[in-house]
């Protein structure tokens, strides 16, 4: 697993501002990314969130994470992987009061860059359709058992 570290100042700009090596497209949770916050930015008054936007647009977001050792990590599931080239991990800090967001304080944006996957070679392609293969078959299995309990019901 690899880990990229980004580092927020208390005015919102985070280093490195060049955009850093994500891994391969297409991987699941082989590169945490981690923003290192400064300590006034870590109470119990804010909540941090983690979104993404690819090179292609696509948007997605994380609920809510914790701050462990003045960070906010997140692994980036294949999901946030799959379009390649380069991307945007954003940080959102958000004041809140009684379950409410108040304020949003700092959005910082860190950029990341993936290889295409015929550059990063073919166990990651073979990995996923492993885990195809296996959802299919686990899929039939669950199909047959519901047709079986079906049949039975009938009786």
């Amino acid at each position: 697993m690899r880990s990229i570290l980004f580092t927020v100042s208390s005015d919102g700009t985070v280093t490195p501002t060049a955009p850093q090596y994500a891994g391969v497209q297409g991987e699941h949770r082989a590169t945490v990314v981690q923003f290192a916050l400064p300590e006034a930015l870590q109470g119990d008054g804010y909540g941090h969130r983690v979104e993404y936007v690819d090179g292609m647009g696509a948007f997605d977001t994380t609920a809510l994470l914790p701050v462990a050792d003045g960070a906010v990590s997140v692994a980036l599931p294949a999901a946030w992987t799959a379009a390649g080239g380069q991307a945007v991990v954003r940080l959102v800090i958000s004041r809140l009061a009684d379950g409410e967001e108040q304020q949003t304080c700092y959005t910082v944006d860190a950029p990341v860059f993936f290889r295409s996957r015929a550059q990063g070679g073919c166990q990651i392609e073979q990995t996923m359709q492993h885990g195809l293969s296996e959802l299919i078959d686990r899929t039939e299995t669950c199909l047959l058992y519901t047709s079986d309990a079906a049949d039975e019901a009938r009786s």
